[in-house]
């Protein structure tokens, strides 16, 4: 009886879990890799925001993001438009193929572009940062990296834990 109650508790943990990183993707999706407004660009650099910043770096890294903003900004919402698409026709209760190949295919091209220009931006801003600064971008980058990589295996874990339960 026991054993049952905790094979019951572990599947509802296992679909909780499961619901939340569904939900997660959502809304990283929604908000478009780091939509936070004028400076969520900072977040999504990884933590330039935390770095000690002159006032004279702060004034240049300001400049080069807004030069950069309208066109992040409208790439952006392409992006989020032909995602709703796609998950539109994910959801569907007919799957076409063709339409969902063709609904990636038309991402395709705006997630490159966005890759390339948030890629200058971050090389201009790196030209005012000291190498101190970049190695610590460097370091949170990498640390970054190692807590996605163990948390993507709990969440594998997880998962076949929770199939090998329906499966008993």
């Amino acid at each position: 009886m026991k054993k049952l109650v905790n094979k019951k508790l572990l599947m509802a943990a296992s679909v909780i879990l499961l619901f939340s990183a569904v939900f997660a993707s959502q809304v990283f999706a929604f908000r478009g890799h780091g939509g936070h407004g004028r400076f969520g660009n900072f977040i999504a650099m990884h933590g330039l925001a935390q770095l000690d910043l002159d006032k004279d770096q702060k004034s240049e890294v300001a400049n080069i993001i807004e030069k950069f903003q309208p066109e992040i900004a409208a790439l952006r919402d392409k992006i989020h438009q032909a995602r709703q698409k796609q998950q539109t026709l994910l959801r569907s209760q007919e799957f076409n193929e063709n339409q969902v190949k063709q609904a990636f295919q038309t991402m395709n091209p705006l997630l490159e572009n966005m890759v390339v220009l948030r890629a200058k931006m971050r090389n201009e801003i790196r030209t005012v940062l000291t190498p101190e600064q970049i190695n610590q971008i460097e370091e949170k980058r990498g640390q970054r990296w190692e807590n996605r990589d163990e948390h993507r295996k709990f969440r594998q874990k997880m998962m076949k834990t929770w199939l090998k339960m329906e499966a008993d």
